[in-house]
């Protein structure tokens, strides 16, 4: 009987912790799957890749012109402010071009001062035969009525000769037949020698005006020629304004392009940063467009993420990033998406991938996207270009 009841409690004991063992199973597989449930649901919000590289802007250093450099003020990794003098070209040979560039610039723009000051004299040459010429007409015009006052006279004066001549020949005849004693033959004839005189001396009067006249006309027609000299001369001398002007045109230009050359003999830098790939020391003689350093500004870095393409369905730009930093180990830095690329990297490679063969094995492509460190996440101090790091990006 004893036995009996021995037997029963030792089946009710395995009995229950039987039970006991399924119940603890069971609430460890329950609570495994909320685990998993919610595993599953933080991992389909959250995208990562290892794919990804920090990259950003870098300013290579190269001169605009050539010559030997006469001092270097910056050494490897050091640290620059936009506008500080990295390097210096010696400026003795551009400083002789700028001063013979001025020379020459001088010279045109006295030529030019020389050019304006003839045609001042020019101006008040016609200006006193313009005062010439109007006083020629005046006094051809006074001539004019001169010479109408003596056509005038003379008319009066041949008037008279005719009158006089016919009473002399009537006193002639008359005193002839012995008609009239002679003192009036006398008389008569007097009268018609000095209708005669004084007819000849008009004649004589016109004539002097005629001549004055011609004179006059002369000295017009020469006026008026030196004037039409004078005029063309003019116009030369601002037809040589015009060239001398585009002279120093062209004269201040080549000035103006050694003072940039003299200005390019001081390189500064572009934009903060770190000095890198140094290649530059005093002494060197440099060349246009030869590399001398790159400048790397860390406060511009970014990240470019290789994402797979069945990654890509819920990542859109301004999504939350949360990067690790292979060097930085427990840190992470916070950023955003900013932009994705209108292709896969394939695409744009050297040497894309032919499909159009009887061999195509699908390959799952991969897009790379930017992000962008917020402000104050600390990646410009501690980040650097082409470091490796796991971005992963919040969808939800």
């Amino acid at each position: 009987m004893a036995e009996d009841i021995k037997d029963n409690n030792g089946q009710n004991n395995n009995g229950n912790k039987k039970r006991r063992a399924l119940m603890i199973f069971g609430v460890i597989v329950i609570v495994g799957f909320i685990i998993g449930f919610f595993y599953l649901q933080y991992s389909k919000n959250r995208k990562s890749t290892d794919d990804a590289y920090i990259e950003g802007p870098i300013h290579m250093i190269s001169p605009k012109v050539s010559g030997e450099v006469k001092s270097v003020h910056i050494s490897d990794n050091q640290q620059v402010k936009a506008g500080d003098l990295l390097v210096e070209i010696d400026p003795e040979v551009y400083e002789q071009k700028l001063k013979e560039a001025e020379t020459s610039m001088a010279v045109e723009t006295r030529l030019l001062s020389e050019i304006e000051a003839s045609i001042d004299v020019q101006h008040k040459k016609i200006q006193i035969s313009g005062a010439g010429y109007k006083g020629a007409i005046s006094r051809k015009n006074e001539l004019n009525a001169l010479l109408s006052a003596r056509d005038s006279d003379l008319m009066t004066q041949t008037t008279r000769l005719k009158q006089a001549e016919i009473d002399y020949n009537r006193a002639k005849n008359l005193f002839e037949k012995g008609v009239v004693p002679k003192d009036m033959y006398d008389k008569a004839k007097t009268a018609y020698d000095a209708a005669l005189s004084e007819k000849k001396s008009a004649e004589e009067i016109k004539r002097q005006a005629e001549i004055a006249i011609t004179s006059q006309d002369r000295n017009i027609n020469q006026v008026d020629s030196q004037n039409k000299v004078d005029n063309a001369v003019i116009n030369q001398l601002e037809d040589s304004i015009l060239t001398q002007k585009e002279k120093i045109n062209r004269s201040k230009a080549v000035v103006d392009l050694a003072k940039i050359d003299l200005s390019y003999t001081k390189i500064y830098a572009p934009a903060d940063g770190y000095i890198t790939k140094k290649n530059v020391e005093i002494g060197n003689y440099i060349r246009t467009g030869q590399a001398l350093m790159a400048i790397v500004p860390l406060n511009e870095i970014f990240v470019v993420a290789n994402f797979k393409e069945n990654q890509m369905t819920a990542i859109k730009p301004g999504q939350r990033v949360e990067i690790k930093a292979d060097a930085y180990p427990g840190k992470i830095f916070i950023g955003h998406v900013e932009s994705i690329m209108s292709g896969t990297g394939a695409a744009f490679s050297l040497f894309p991938s032919e499909n159009a063969t009887g061999n195509f094995v699908k390959v799952v492509q991969r897009i790379p996207i930017k992000i962008v460190f917020e402000k104050g996440s600390g990646a410009e101090n501690l980040l650097k270009v082409g470091m490796s790091v796991v971005p992963t990006v919040i969808t939800k």
